[in-house]
């Protein structure tokens, strides 16, 4: 809004700003994606509400008026919606280890290491991954009341033939370069039982599970079909 309020001083300038609001807002409005979003209408109530008090500080010339002090405010905002998060990612990482050590306490585990992830539109809802010496796992966190008893993800170890597919399949390039991108990496067999060949499905658990495209978050690659054991299906509701 800053930056629309003191650049846009041509007619190529403003035309610019009208296309990126109304991509912006169709997006908000249609996409699938956007019915994802908590509180839609409250949401979309807000955001065409700061459109149409942006256009109307625009009319009263705000850039005339108040020239820099615009940017500076804007800046002020940023920061403090910086500290903001910060601190609601503190706050998650805290609940997400008590919630994990938890978890893992009846199976006799260990946590490791641990990430929260914000969830689209709602600074107070959290996803955590972490990890343990026998498993991965995936749940979220509420910051202003309880966890939600919800559903619960975790992915073993790779053992047996999945591990060997994994080993296998850990020379091609691409998943070279996908372990090395992803913190928390699971596996699963698309085909557990062939007799040929299968796909090893790869996902970073931060983002999404094995199967389930999400561009550079997951990735199958064509692999024979080791001898039988462990498929390393994932446990969900645990």
């Amino acid at each position: 809004g800053a930056a629309f309020l003191l650049a846009s001083r041509t007619k190529v300038y403003k035309f610019v700003w009208a296309t990126l609001a109304a991509v912006i807002t169709f997006l908000i409005l249609f996409s699938a994606r956007g019915g994802d979003l908590p509180h839609r209408n409250l949401i979309v109530g807000l955001w065409i509400a700061a459109i149409v008090a942006i256009i109307g500080l625009f009319v009263m010339g705000a850039r005339e008026r108040w020239g820099s002090k615009i940017g500076i405010v804007a800046l002020g905002l940023v920061v403090a919606y910086w500290c903001a998060l910060a601190f609601a990612h503190s706050f998650a990482v805290e609940r997400g280890w008590e919630e994990a050590n938890r978890l893992v306490t009846s199976n006799g585990e260990t946590v490791g290491r641990l990430a929260a992830m914000p969830t689209l539109a709602n600074p107070l809802r959290w996803d955590c991954v972490f990890e343990t010496d026998k498993a991965t796992y995936r749940f979220p966190v509420v910051l202003n009341g309880e966890t939600p008893a919800g559903r619960v993800i975790r992915y073993p170890k790779p053992s047996g033939q999945l591990a060997a597919a994994l080993e296998a399949a850990s020379q091609e390039k691409s998943a070279r370069v996908f372990l090395g991108f992803a913190r928390f990496p699971v596996a699963r067999l698309a085909v557990p039982s062939c007799t040929t060949q299968t796909l090893l499905r790869l996902a970073d658990l931060r983002y999404t599970e094995p199967g389930t495209s999400r561009g550079t978050f997951a990735v199958d690659l064509p692999v024979d079909c080791p001898e039988q054991g462990s498929t390393g299906t994932p446990m969900v509701g645990r």
